[in-house]
């Protein structure tokens, strides 16, 4: 049967490189959390350069000995008020280019077509998908009993071998050959096939708190079910 919703065609179908900021809105947990992360790294020049101007507005008359008072050199570079000044718009003049440029790429990134297609797509269908079919995919994540699992695993993969059926019941193999599962199953899945996307579908389905024991009991608990689509 053919899950796919041809009203979501031109959603699905998303480039590499819109994929790719898909990727990153997602790890950071939404637009607005990319959007913040940018802002952050912009930061860190600002914060940078403040620190240097800091350290020239220093009184270091107050911080050094009387010997090191007493030398003229340093007395003429280092006390001398104009010569501070120059100091410090010597690193505004240094560090603006930078911010500028940060400036200039963040806003880039922010406002492209591909960064936009991402957000529409996470914001429109929000992996949508994953909650109309979740039904199905509960019972190829946590089958009632592993005589459920090892029937799906011959009817719907026929290059997973017996042994391999053992290795589903645990932990990276067991991730890993369920997902591989899931991906032959519904086709909604193979209408974007990308590392990035197979990264943000592993780790929906799979996140750090994900066991053998949190699938058999999400298949049964309808408040956990809720929880785990949202």
């Amino acid at each position: 049967m053919n899950l796919y919703n041809k009203k979501y065609s031109k959603t699905l179908m998303l480039s590499e490189e819109s994929l790719k900021e898909l990727y990153l809105i997602w790890k950071k947990g939404g637009y607005i959390g990319l959007v913040f992360d940018k802002i952050m790294h912009l930061f860190e020049v600002i914060i940078l350069m403040t620190v240097c101007i800091i350290l020239t507005l220093l009184d270091f008359n107050k911080m050094f000995n009387t010997k090191l008072k007493e030398n003229e050199l340093f007395d003429y570079f280092i006390l001398n008020d104009s010569f501070r000044i120059w100091c410090i718009w010597c690193i505004v003049v240094f560090f603006s280019p930078f911010i500028i440029i940060q400036l200039y790429f963040t806003v880039k990134k922010l406002l492209s077509s591909n960064t936009i297609e991402a957000k529409e797509f996470y914001n429109i269908n929000h992996f949508q998908d994953f909650n109309r079919n979740w039904n199905g995919i509960s019972k190829i994540i946590a089958p009632s009993s592993s005589l459920n699992r090892k029937t799906f695993v011959r009817m719907y993969n026929n290059k997973i071998d017996p042994q391999s059926n053992l290795i589903i019941r645990s932990s990276i193999s067991w991730n890993y050959n369920l997902l591989t599962l899931l991906f032959n199953r519904y086709s909604f899945f193979k209408h974007y096939p990308s590392k990035y996307l197979i990264k943000i579908t592993q780790s929906i389905l799979f996140p750090s708190f994900f066991d053998e024991t949190f699938c058999r009991n999400v298949q049964h608990d309808s408040n956990l079910q809720k929880i785990w689509k949202n």
